[in-house]
């Protein structure tokens, strides 16, 4: 019977230094990673700000477009001042 296995000597600091190396590199991705997904979170709390303010702009602008049609309007006494 013949055996596939060969018999393989490695020293034991060899073996630890490459394991921990590559927990070192993989450690390294992990936080790569959460630092891009950190920096996408908060790129997306300033888009979505950015959004909250542009709608709030755009509302105020509105707002001050129907007061100056309504103020036109009592002007030309076309509506009361209660109205």
């Amino acid at each position: 019977m013949e055996n596939d296995c060969q018999k393989v000597n490695v020293r034991k600091k060899g073996l630890e230094d490459a394991v921990l190396g590559q927990v070192r590199v993989m450690a390294d991705m992990l936080l790569e990673e959460r630092d891009i997904r950190r920096e996408a979170r908060k790129d997306n709390k300033a888009s979505e700000f950015e959004t909250v303010v542009s709608d709030a702009t755009r509302e105020m602008s509105q707002w001050k477009g129907a007061k100056v049609y309504l103020y036109e309007q009592y002007k030309a006494g076309e509506i009361s001042r209660e109205d």
